[in-house]
């Protein structure tokens, strides 16, 4: 994920391949949400024990979800 977001910040990748850098964009988005909950489950596991967190988890998750991988409505004025 790492190299997917450094080779997307080259100017040049987005002038020169806009639809290359677009499916990057999405692969690293679809990419996020995996490796987001599995880093802040193994907070939760740290932090509350190995009895809470499974209910904690279950809230980050549902979290990262929203945030991650539901699309935002944009606002009309």
């Amino acid at each position: 994920m790492a190299g997917v977001w450094a080779t997307i910040q080259f100017k040049w990748v987005q002038l020169q391949y806009p639809v290359v850098c677009l499916a990057l964009e999405k692969l690293l988005v679809s990419a996020t949400f995996p490796s987001a909950a599995m880093i802040l489950s193994w907070g939760a596991f740290a932090a509350v024990g190995a009895s809470a967190a499974p209910y904690y988890q279950a809230v980050i998750l549902a979290g990262t979800l929203q945030t991650f991988a539901c699309p935002r409505l944009e606002m009309k004025n």
